[in-house]
């Protein structure tokens, strides 16, 4: 005989408070109640979200045109130039080739198909 008793109390991970099970959020998956109480929870959601959100945080690659030094700047910005060069050409080549594939593979077919009908009759 086993009791299916369901507890009215839990006490926050977070501030260690004794609480209601209606003072945290319940997961829908798992259909558990959180760790943390809904003020600790909203507290840290906030705290990480602001975190994140730094103005002051620098890109995570140098934006070229935000180099003092002209001439460094230049240099780079014929560097990125000729690195978007070579990335559309390749992908021209690529183009042409899959396109001469499927243009040999179609003339192979019907040359195929030509010869069928020509020994048929």
């Amino acid at each position: 005989m086993t009791q299916n008793i369901r507890k009215t109390v839990r006490v926050c991970g977070c501030c260690h408070k004794e609480l209601s099970i209606d003072s945290f959020y319940v997961n829908k998956r798992t259909k558990l109640p959180d760790n943390y109480c809904k003020e600790c929870r909203r507290s840290f959601s906030s705290t990480r979200y602001h975190y994140l959100q730094v103005a002051d945080k620098p890109p995570h690659c140098p934006v070229i045109t935000k180099i003092p030094d002209r001439n460094l700047r230049i240099t780079f910005i014929r560097h990125a130039l000729q690195v978007v060069r070579e990335s559309v050409e390749r992908k021209r080549r690529r183009l042409r080739e899959e396109e001469y594939r499927n243009d040999s593979r179609t003339s192979k077919s019907h040359l195929k198909e030509h010869l069928s009908f020509s020994t048929d009759h």
